[in-house]
């Protein structure tokens, strides 16, 4: 059963965290999220256009993490992130 993980200020964003697996410094999230602006950039990282509507995130400068988000439909994103 997925749940409401977080909202961002003003309502514009909900996200349903549906599965975390690993401990600590080797933990993936994975989910969907809702959002009318568009695609969510995640943590500070900068968000980098692979093709289309599809998108993944640079891993941070001095580790290995990293952000993946996939347009599903409409407002409806699907997302990946490891740490």
């Amino acid at each position: 059963t997925a749940t409401v993980e977080s909202l961002s200020d003003g309502g514009q964003f909900v996200n349903y965290q549906t599965d975390a697996t690993g401990f600590g410094s080797q933990t993936s999230y994975y989910g969907f999220y809702w959002s009318p602006d568009g695609m969510v950039d995640f943590s500070d990282y900068t968000l980098v256009e692979v093709k289309d509507s599809t998108v993944g995130m640079k891993s941070a400068a001095d580790g290995d993490n990293w952000f993946y988000t996939e347009k599903i439909t409409g407002d409806w994103y699907y997302y990946e992130w490891h740490f």
